[in-house]
């Protein structure tokens, strides 16, 4: 807005809006960084109200793998109607931090272990900052090392991005909310998601090339990730590189990004077989890339014609959606059902689950239905001569796996490829990439060892609370509605 000195109508309006209950200005060790020219650097002589800064708090989180925990759920439930879907959106919000920072993100069962403690609260609620019911405040959040997340559950949050009078997406607000707690302030550049009035992005939304500057002054950059201080070929907490192509996990399936994921005990491995970036450097705690498998293990998966894909533990089963929304678990109590399938492929517009040479079908709208049971040349033209191990399905191929060897079939005539089988090291499409991959990802991980100190540079530039001239701690951030969240947050 221009400077008038007079309250006009668009500050009348910018006013109304609905906002962050954290303050704006009057953070006294509050540090603004200017990146008019594309560098970081901290420049006192930047303005407060420069649109091409943003703002770090005086402390920030010293490790950067974060834990939270939702410990009141909303009360009101007026759109949102589960528990796992608002763990799932949550989720989401901290994930659009994680791609862009050196930072990860845990969910756990305990608010003890969590840095970041989630409530759902009316009015009064015991930390000095009372909501004000509907209309004004939507939320507000402390700074570290604090870092509690308060949503008023007088409003009301939905899980879609239209621009609807009085509804406010709770992706959107979690995810302002999340930024102040990990140590970053309002920012006055309007397309920004920490820009204190509230803004209606699209689903396809990622946070503001200053939001990025912002929390990667604090945290680094995502390809931090990957850097490690040994020379271990191994994952962390997870299979040898060297195995990544051997047929040595449990199950796969393509995901709802077209990419594949591969499971093993409680970890998954993403191939970008889509980008054709090959293997994530590291693979992802299952509860931490699908948050309603606490401590589960997947034992089958499979994506059907519909973009579906279904995880299944024992006679567990969970719907991922394309947006990566997640119901279940539902129950699966079909007749003939097989307790903890070990494969799950998609045939001929069909799920089938195999177990011990028996193939059932699986009807995807009525999983309660009695299951067909068949032999697997039912499916399958001719049946591996060896003991299967595992298998998935993926760009309208199965993928079968004996201890040594890969079988690859047609998904709709079954009939097996010509040329196979082949060895497992070099017979199917994500092995040489990976052998390939192995090489450099060594050479890498010495190389991050032996840098690691000297290309750690980036500036921990941080907050200040506004607020210790009152001898007390602050929310880092309200959402009142007339400052924080604007309805238009331009894509």
């Amino acid at each position: 807005m221009k400077e008038t000195g007079k309250l006009d109508e668009q500050t009348k309006k910018l006013m109304q809006r609905p906002r962050c209950g954290n303050p704006d200005i009057g953070i006294l060790h509050a540090k603004r960084h200017s990146i008019n020219d594309g560098r970081l650097r901290s420049s006192p002589s930047a303005k407060m109200n420069d649109p091409d800064s943003y703002v770090t708090y005086e402390k920030s989180w010293p490790t950067k793998h974060l834990k939270w925990y939702i410990e009141e759920y909303p009360k009101q439930q007026k759109q949102i109607k589960s528990h796992e879907d608002i763990r799932r959106i949550i989720n989401q919000a901290f994930s659009d931090w994680e791609k862009h920072s050196g930072l990860t993100f845990e969910m756990v069962k305990t608010k003890e272990a969590a840095n970041f403690k989630i409530n759902f609260f009316s009015k009064e609620h015991d930390d000095g900052y009372p909501f004000d019911g509907q209309g004004t405040t939507l939320a507000h959040a402390f700074y570290p090392k604090k870092g509690d997340i308060h949503f008023d559950d007088d409003e009301y949050f939905t899980d879609d991005y239209t621009n609807k009078d009085e509804h406010y997406t709770l992706r959107l607000v979690a995810a302002h909310e999340i930024g102040h707690a990990l140590g970053l302030s309002h920012s006055f550049e309007e397309n920004s998601l920490m820009f204190p009035v509230y803004q209606q992005f699209d689903s396809n939304y990622s946070i503001s090339n200053d939001d990025q500057e912002g929390i990667q002054s604090l945290y680094g950059k995502p390809d931090e990730k990957s850097r490690t201080t040994t020379s271990s070929t191994h994952v962390s907490d997870g299979l040898p590189i060297d195995n990544w192509c051997s047929g040595n996990f449990q199950t796969g399936c393509e995901g709802p990004d077209g990419d594949l994921y591969l499971f093993k005990d409680t970890h998954v491995w993403r191939y970008r077989a889509r980008a054709k970036t090959g293997w994530d450097p590291q693979p992802k705690l299952i509860r931490e890339r699908f948050p309603p498998l606490q401590d589960t293990t997947v034992t089958a998966c499979v994506r059907s014609s519909t973009g579906y894909v279904y995880l299944f533990h024992k006679n567990d089963m969970w719907k991922v959606r394309t947006h990566w929304s997640i119901e279940g678990p539902h129950k699966v109590r079909g007749k003939n059902y097989p307790q903890s399938p070990r494969i799950a492929l998609f045939h001929n517009n069909s799920i089938y689950l195999l177990q011990n040479d028996l193939v059932y079908s699986l009807n995807e709208f009525n999983y309660n239905r009695e299951l067909g049971v068949h032999t697997i040349t039912t499916i399958l033209d001719s049946s591996p001569k060896e003991s299967i191990h595992s298998g998935f399905t993926y760009d309208k191929r199965h993928y079968i796996f004996t201890r040594n060897h890969v079988y690859v079939y047609d998904s709709t005539d079954g009939k097996l490829l010509t040329g196979y089988p082949k060895p497992i090291t070099n017979g199917w499409f994500a092995c040489d990439t990976t052998l390939q991959a192995q090489k450099v990802r060594k050479q890498t991980i010495k190389e991050y060892s032996r840098n690691d100190e000297r290309n750690n540079y980036y500036d921990r530039h941080r907050h200040h609370d506004h607020n210790r001239q009152y001898g007390r701690k602050r929310p880092f951030h309200h959402y009142p509605h007339e400052d924080h969240h604007q309805r238009q947050w331009n894509d």
